[in-house]
Formats: C-alpha cells, structure tokens, sequence
C-alpha cells in the first residue's frame, strides 16, 4: 500500500507539471502589409505589461518569435503576446508582453486571410494611418479585410518559392498555424486578480493511465524483434529510456533511434538550466534547435514512469485524422515516433523537491500536414 500511494503521489506531480507541449516552430519574424514588424522596445522585451508595436524590419532579438501548439506568440525572453484581461473583446483593445500561461488572453491563431485572431473574436491590428509608421500602435479590433490586419511569418515568405514550410505542429481539433484550444469554458481576469488554477487529474485516472502504458509498453516488448539494435553508447540512466523509445518505434515500423552525444548536451544543459534558473519546473528552451519533450515531477522519476506517461498520448492520437483527441495532448507520442527524427539525447536534473527530464530529437518532428509515421 504504501508503495502504491508514493507511486500515486509521483504521478500527481507529473500531471500537474507535464503539460509541456512538443516542440513548437522555428523563430521568425512577423511582418505586417506595410512592410513592418512586430516588435518590442528593446529595453522592455523582458518586462510584463511592455508595449507591442511595429518597426522597420532587422535582426534584432526584440523582433524574433515563435508559434508553440498551445497557440502562444513567445519572444526570446520567455514573455509572450498578450492582450490586457479586461480588453480581451474590445476594440483598441492593449496588446503587450507578459509571462506566458494558458488564458485565452495569450492565444492566437492565423486564418486563410492572414489574420491572427485572438481568443475573443478581435484580430490583431494597426491604428489605421500608422501601417507604415516606426512605433505604430499595435491593438487589436473587429476582424475585417484590411491591410492593417494581414501579417505574414517572414519563414514563410522566404521559402514560399523553394517548398511548403510547416505552419504548425499537431494541435488537438485544429489545422490552422496556431490552436485556440477547444476548452475555452473559463474566462481569466486581470493579470492583476487571482492567477491561474492549473488543471489537475485524479489520481484514481493517472494510476489506470500509467498502468495502461505499462501494459502496452509489455505487448510492444513482445512484438518488437528480437534482432533491434542495441544502442551501446547510451549511459545509464538514458539507455532504458531510448530502448522504451524504439520500442514504441517498432510497433508503427519506424526505425529505432540512436544516441548522440551532441544532442544529449543540449538536452543536459537545459536540465541544468531548469535546475539553477527555474528551480526545476518546466519550460520550454527558447533558443533549442532540436526536437523537445519534458518531464518531471516529485522525488526521484525512472526513464520507465517519464517514457510511460508521454507513450500513454498514443490513446489521443488518430491516425486517419492526424490530430489528437480535442482538448487533449498527444504531441509527446508523436515526437517519440517521429519517422524522420534519427537521433535522441537526454538529460536530468534534480531539485530538492523534484526531478526534471529533458529529451531532444534530432531532426525535431510534430510539423502540421505530416503523419508522425
């Protein structure tokens, strides 16, 4: 019994802390029709409640972006694009930075028209006469056809001409470029009122979960050849974790990942980000060039209860559609049976309270329009 509650206890904690999405898009630059982009005062790119304007187009930080499935607009310093609480549904309504977190506050998404709509039913927008103006006023209003409204991914400008860019990765019920997820029942205040309640999962649930997971993982084990290679040169405790990954491989014929040092030290040192930075919760590496999935929770997580639980999405999954079940994540899964994903690399880190686990993949996968296998 008493095992059984630790075992309930570890799973509480992942549940509530690994809701991490895979991987998200590269970093870009969003332009607007008058040949401007969005931006932020360079000194204010790190600050919540900063101005969001546009200016001429360069490489500067303050002007690189990227879109995550949960269909938040993060910049370089772990912000992202937010419209003030109240302002939500109105017109001029504020946009600025602020610490990135699942209000509909903070979710965006593209359309046929190039619109980026928000979570109630404004469209980001220039003041009319500022389209082409340095410090023009970004806000956001009624949804029309105007020039003011339309903004391209400067990715996708560029490679318009040479082949398709993947606009998104797997969301739940979605295939625009970015999610508004389908739960949307609970309207967040001010960021100035009370904070977020995250979502928890009974317990009672996670258990029959994880026990799931173990027992298809057992029936992979008996399906997969005998003759898969063996990944010699992956330490422990990493060699279970990418024998459970090609398990999983094995079962929809996706050849077996291997180990490579160089994506393991990038996976390492954003552990050890996590640990000194963030005191081991759970953020995405801004800056990764690789494929990501993370994990974590109480006391001391074997690669078994990790690679379990994000195996345990292939439930959410529909092939025939290419989307997870709505308002569920399956985008870990998908990661982990990513066909042209080759090489993996891990890394851990604990806390006093915790352990976090990080897992890069290399080329990274979940890019909306392709099937995982």
């Amino acid at each position: 019994m008493k095992t059984i509650a630790l075992s309930m206890s570890i799973l509480t904690a992942l549940s509530i802390n690994a809701t991490v999405q895979a991987d998200d898009e590269p970093q870009t630059r969003i332009k607007n029709m008058g040949g401007k982009c969005l931006d932020v005062s360079g000194s204010d790119r790190g600050k919540n409640g900063a101005k969001v304007h546009i200016w001429a187009c360069n490489q500067a930080s303050s002007q690189q972006w990227w879109l995550d499935q949960a269909g938040r607009i993060h910049n370089q310093n772990g912000k992202c694009l937010d419209v003030n609480g109240p302002d939500l549904n109105k017109n001029a309504g504020k946009v600025q930075l602020w610490d990135c977190n699942d209000a509909p506050n903070q979710q965006w998404r593209f359309d046929k028209r190039l619109r980026l709509h928000n979570a109630g039913g404004k469209c980001l927008d220039i003041h009319g006469p500022e389209l082409h103006k340095n410090g023009g006023k970004v806000q956001i209003w009624d949804c029309n056809d105007a020039p003011n409204q339309q903004w391209k991914k400067e990715s996708d400008i560029a490679k318009a001409n040479t082949r398709p860019e993947p606009s998104a990765f797997i969301a739940a019920g979605q295939t625009s470029a970015l999610r508004i997820p389908a739960k949307n029942t609970t309207q967040a205040e001010s960021h100035t009122t009370k904070p977020i309640t995250p979502r928890t999962t009974p317990s009672s649930s996670l258990e029959n979960s994880f026990a799931q997971s173990q027992q298809r993982t057992a029936q992979v084990q008996q399906q997969s050849q005998t003759n898969q290679p063996v990944i010699k040169n992956a330490p422990a405790p990493f060699s279970g974790m990418i024998k459970m990954h090609n398990e999983w491989r094995a079962k929809v014929g996706v050849k077996p990942l291997t180990w490579s040092d160089t994506v393991a030290k990038s996976a390492q040192a954003w552990a050890d980000e996590l640990k000194t930075q963030y005191n081991c919760r759970l953020k995405h590496n801004p800056k990764r060039q690789y494929g990501e999935n993370l994990g974590g929770g109480s006391g001391r997580l074997t690669s078994d209860l990790i690679v379990g639980l994000w195996a345990a999405e292939s439930t959410d999954y529909d092939y025939a559609s290419n989307r997870c079940t709505t308002g569920k994540y399956c985008t870990h899964y998908t990661q982990m049976v990513w066909r042209k994903s080759t090489e993996m690399g891990c890394g851990e880190a604990r806390c006093d309270h915790a352990t976090v686990w990080v897992c890069n993949y290399n080329p990274m996968g979940n890019y909306m329009g392709q099937k995982p296998y």
